[in-house]
């Protein structure tokens, strides 16, 4: 974990904080332990793996990831050349470079 962000104090009371959050983390979870017996077992040994899609939708999730951070752009772009329009030939004239230099 970076903590270079912060200076010395906050970074001490920071590093303080979170090992007591760890320590009461682990004592809640020692103190409710056969619970927690329950709950690993049920999670992992009694675990069946269904599929409720077919294998196509779930190879189709990382593409569609790459297509909405690609489409969540365009509204950033269309604000961008409405403030400084004059950057749209300047894309124009590096594409024309791009294509005539093949």
């Amino acid at each position: 974990m970076d903590v270079s962000f912060m200076n010395n104090a906050m970074g001490s009371a920071f590093t303080f904080r979170f090992a007591f959050y760890f320590i009461l983390c682990f004592a809640i979870l020692w103190n409710d332990k056969e619970r927690m017996k329950i709950i690993w077992n049920t999670m992992i040994k009694k675990f069946i793996w269904k599929r409720k899609f077919p294998g196509i939708m779930y190879a189709l999730v990382p593409v569609f990831a790459i297509l909405l951070s690609i489409v969540s752009v365009i509204p950033k772009m269309i604000i961008y050349y409405v403030i400084f329009p004059e950057d749209i030939f300047k894309i124009f004239d590096y594409l024309k470079k791009i294509f005539t230099s093949m």
